[in-house]
């Protein structure tokens, strides 16, 4: 089932962030963090913010543990599984990252905001966000129009 708030949630505690409602107010930890994200990071939590105190209200699930190998499958892509575990086992870690994908694609398309969030790491996402702030950096600037 694809989940785009858990998932992105998910992302953002990845990389050292974690969150708690004090007073009806969604707060980032540590307090530092908030000046380092993205805007696009910054839009997501903007935009899901009541949905997100629900969830730290109820309890964040815990996050997976990192998995140590990966295998290649028919689509010729590289998705994590564990090693030496029963052949059930890796069909479901298989089915597990077949539903990424399909997650991935789906939120690409419907929720672009939230797939940055998710690819933040992305060397693609990377260049992206680096071309962005090159052009904003290299157009000429123009003062406001005033219509006094």
């Amino acid at each position: 089932m694809v989940n785009p708030l858990l998932d992105g949630l998910n992302a953002l505690r990845q990389r050292g962030l974690s969150f708690s409602v004090r007073n009806n107010r969604l707060r980032v930890h540590p307090k530092h963090a908030y000046k380092t994200l993205s805007d696009e990071e910054r839009t997501f939590l903007k935009r899901n913010r009541s949905a997100i105190k629900d969830v730290v209200l109820r309890g964040l699930p815990p996050l997976a543990a990192p998995v140590a190998a990966t295998i290649e499958t028919d689509s010729q892509q590289h998705h994590p599984i564990q090693t030496g575990l029963p052949v059930t086992q890796i069909v479901h870690e298989l089915r597990a990252a077949r539903a990424r994908a399909e997650r991935d694609a789906y939120i690409k398309q419907h929720d672009p905001e939230t797939w940055r969030v998710l690819h933040f790491n992305d060397p693609d996402e990377i260049a992206r966000r680096n071309n962005e702030a090159t052009a904003v950096m290299n157009s000429p600037y123009q003062p406001p129009i005033h219509n006094w």
